[in-house]
């Protein structure tokens, strides 16, 4: 177990490459530092994440996985995001096979707010493709977004056509999602057509959730 203690400034992207780290805060605070994890059965508990500015060699995200058994486990993660670039709390996106598989994004606190007013990029608080039985519990999730259309295709809607959301899942069988406040605030003056909280698709079926 490694502890984290005090303050980590402007550090850019740390990345875990072995296995069974477990990573714990006592006051750590996080400012423009992000993790980029490659490898299985890693921890992250009690870290405190603070970001404005978008770190692209991490596609943007503030906390990317690309492992199996990763437990994400009460954080605090606030991510306002400067204007017109890519940008997640959480990423987790597979390619050509399962991008994590028992992924837990658990008892955490995740504010987000996207500003991609002007461009179509994307700014999406959790994001998760290819990702197989994941679980997002007990979490305290607000986010705020522009309004954004959606580009619907000639076979309908999949997770890129959106370009903001709260929670997006495609390909991830077996996933939980309980027991969680989410809530979103749309910035109305930006006129486009679509928002979703929750964008949940898989196979060839297609969920959109809009509650809070």
């Amino acid at each position: 177990t490694l502890v984290f203690s005090g303050n980590f400034d402007n550090l850019g992207i740390l990345t875990i490459n072995s296995n069974d780290v477990n990573i714990v805060g006592e006051k750590a605070y996080l400012k423009n530092t992000v993790f980029n994890i490659q490898s299985n059965g890693v921890t992250l508990k009690n870290l405190s994440f603070d970001l404005d500015k978008s770190i692209r060699d991490n596609n943007g995200a503030a906390i990317q996985v690309n492992g199996y058994d990763v437990t994400l486990d009460s954080l605090d993660i606030n991510y306002v995001v400067p204007n017109d670039v890519e940008a997640y709390a959480i990423l987790s996106d597979g390619l050509n096979g399962y991008s994590s598989e028992n992924l837990k994004i658990i008892n955490s606190n995740i504010s987000f707010e996207g500003h991609n007013d002007n461009v179509f990029k994307y700014n999406c608080l959790i994001k998760l493709t290819y990702a197989n039985a994941p679980i997002i519990e007990n979490n305290t999730i607000s986010s705020s977004f522009p309004l954004k259309k959606v580009q619907y295709g000639t076979n309908g809607a999949t997770l890129d056509s959106d370009y903001v959301y709260a929670i997006g899942l495609e390909q991830c069988p077996d996933f939980i999602i309980k027991n969680n406040i989410i809530g979103i605030n749309i910035d109305f003056s930006i006129l486009y057509l679509d928002i979703f909280l929750i964008f949940i698709t898989t196979f060839l079926f297609y969920y959109f959730i809009t509650f809070l």
